[in-house]
């Protein structure tokens, strides 16, 4: 991997595994190359009518494209490198649909681990034991991602969507007894992360999402192991002032979170 700093760019893009039968809009291409990333991570992307021209879009702009593994109503993670950045074959892992795991792929790339996640989420009720098994299971899930990625060497850049829930730097009881947060949430997150001496960065201002009671939840993470610099780490909302953007399914409904790295 090129030496230089690394801009990065990782998007949950709303695809929501086809489930409305909804295309890529346009926008999400033309506000990922105004910010010329030289690497791309988007979650909730889905093989829909039109994700190959994304995909041609992005080789025509000299990436390199890769996707994990297509099945039907389950969300997929896109990877794109831009060709300058590798010098060496790309060895492509990634989780199959178990429900067990999260939607997982992971680039090797000269010597940098390169992995877009997106931890699953069980349907939204009312019912308060099915909803702490939910976030039982979202904890399950992040245990595995860890061990996988904990086992490989080189520098290692993860980017995704964790669904840890709202959290707030200023809540007072971080622990979050008495609600489903109590078995998985953010602060849990970075203890397991730093258990195994990664990194979690979190931009502090802004969010990364907001739920219709208004919300505002930071669910979209950088984590890193053997890096020695991320900066200029934000939420990106500037993507919601294209003339073509619309709030509804399909569209993007999480800010883009962007850094730069240095390894």
């Amino acid at each position: 991997m090129n030496k230089k700093p690394i801009n990065i760019g990782c998007w949950n893009i709303n695809q929501r595994a086809g489930s409305q039968n909804t295309n890529i809009p346009d926008l999400v291409f033309e506000e990922l190359i105004k910010r010329n990333f030289d690497t791309i991570v988007l979650t909730e992307f889905y093989e829909s009518d039109n994700s190959q021209e994304l995909i041609l879009n992005l080789i025509n702009e000299h990436y390199t494209v890769r996707t994990s593994k297509y099945d039907v109503n389950s969300n997929q993670i896109l990877i794109a490198v831009r060709n300058e950045l590798i010098s060496s074959e790309i060895h492509v892992q990634y989780f199959d649909n178990v429900d067990i795991l999260p939607n997982l792929l992971h680039l090797k790339i000269n010597d940098m681990n390169i992995i877009g996640t997106r931890i699953k989420i069980g349907g939204y009720c009312k019912n308060q034991n099915k909803v702490n098994k939910d976030f039982t299971d979202r904890r399950n899930q992040l245990k595995k991602l860890i061990d996988f990625t904990s086992n490989l060497e080189g520098h290692t850049l993860i980017l995704g969507d964790f669904n840890n829930g709202k959290h707030s730097e200023y809540d007072i009881d971080k622990t979050y007894k008495g609600v489903a947060r109590e078995y998985f949430n953010y602060y849990l997150l970075k203890d397991d992360f730093e258990s195994e001496n990664f990194i979690v960065h979190t931009p502090n201002e802004s969010y990364s999402w907001k739920g219709i009671s208004n919300n505002h939840c930071k669910l979209d993470h950088i984590i890193t192991n053997a890096v020695s610099e991320v900066s200029d780490l934000k939420y990106d909302w500037d993507f919601i002032n294209n003339s073509d953007y619309k709030e509804q399914v399909g569209y993007p409904d999480h800010a883009i979170l962007s850094a730069t790295i240095s390894i």
